[in-house]
């Protein structure tokens, strides 16, 4: 390999070579254009088949061809290069980033795919996912949500259930601006129009904000205490519209990219109008975790709700305890739901 590094081409043969490759940039383009004129002139300066008509008739077919021939392999031989760079900056993340448009090209390329396959449905399908499915205008998503759920049946009525839950989770936001988190929750009241009172309740305990209370109610102050941010606004509104009971909450936050939430929730409901106790996201979450415990006269049976795979189970479900868990993205209306049966 040593004598291949320093072997060096003569003087003279490199003069040599350098005076040839000169008098062929000059005198190639002039060669090549008398060439392609011959061939275009139907070859009417010699006589057909002579010697000059058939030796130019040979050469300048075979000179046009192995040139282009030529040219063609060099550029072929770039090709890939080139459209491997330029691959590189139009779907780059640099690149994808600076474009303003970013939305329609989603919506374009989304409705290539889905025409090849289902052109009819194209338009509705690149719409649900864009809006629902993957919502552009959504500025956080939870992280490692975790929902304790306890079931009890009342003691002056065993025909009414009484729920407490609690829901952890880390709010991140893609800047720290001002965002809206918000939730909701709902019970079915009976139809009897006869009950002197309906017992149905529906409360949130307390809200908390990084470990600091922003809300609390009466009875979680008498046994607990409450104090509240000043940083962090809340709004609450209790209503009740025909047969259903709905609590909604909107929690402003500002000032930090990550936010953790904490609030418990208790219900307390009639068995038979309420038999499913369900949970469906409202904006995407990453990593979900439930676990509920409940009484030997009540069967718990679980299911997913939309989700692509399925949840595992944690530990070995009880008769009075379980906990399951989902690793992945859930969408939003997707969750679960738990089927409640009393047990006679």
């Amino acid at each position: 390999m040593k004598v291949f590094k320093d072997w060096k081409l003569p003087q003279k043969t490199f003069s040599w070579l350098k005076r040839v490759s000169r008098h062929v940039v000059v005198y190639f383009p002039p060669l090549l254009g008398f060439l392609v004129l011959y061939q275009n002139s139907n070859n009417y300066w010699f006589e057909e088949g002579s010697a000059w008509y058939i030796f130019l008739n040979s050469v300048s077919v075979a000179f046009i061809t192995g040139g282009i021939l030529t040219i063609t392999m060099n550029a072929l031989k770039y090709f890939d290069f080139f459209k491997k760079q330029l691959e590189d900056i139009l779907l780059g993340d640099n690149f994808l980033e600076k474009r303003n448009d970013i939305h329609d090209l989603w919506t374009k390329v989304s409705r290539i795919l889905y025409k090849r396959k289902f052109p009819e449905i194209a338009k509705k399908l690149e719409n649900l996912i864009l809006s629902e499915y993957l919502p552009k205008d959504s500025p956080y998503y939870s992280e490692s949500f975790e929902n304790e759920i306890h079931f009890e049946f009342d003691k002056a009525d065993e025909n009414i259930l009484v729920l407490t839950e609690v829901h952890n989770q880390i709010v991140k936001s893609h800047n720290n601006t001002k965002i809206n988190v918000k939730f909701t929750s709902t019970i079915n009241l009976p139809d009897d129009k006869t009950m002197r009172e309906d017992p149905s309740r529906l409360n949130l305990e307390f809200l908390k904000i990084n470990e600091n209370d922003l809300y609390c109610s009466e009875n979680y102050i008498k046994e607990r205490g409450c104090y509240k941010l000043n940083e962090y606004s809340f709004e609450l509104i209790e209503e009740t519209q025909g047969s259903e009971m709905r609590m909604k909450g909107m929690i402003n936050l500002t000032g930090s990219h990550e936010y953790k939430i904490t609030k418990k929730i208790s219900k307390k409901y009639y068995l038979n109008v309420n038999p499913i106790k369900a949970f469906t996201a409202s904006h995407i979450f990453n990593n979900f975790l439930v676990s509920y415990t409940f009484p030997k006269e009540l069967r718990v049976e679980f299911h997913k709700l939309g989700t692509v795979k399925s949840f595992t189970e944690q530990d070995t479900p009880s008769n009075e305890s379980a906990k399951y868990k989902y690793e992945g993205i859930l969408l939003p209306q997707q969750g679960f739901a738990l089927g409640l049966t009393k047990i006679n």
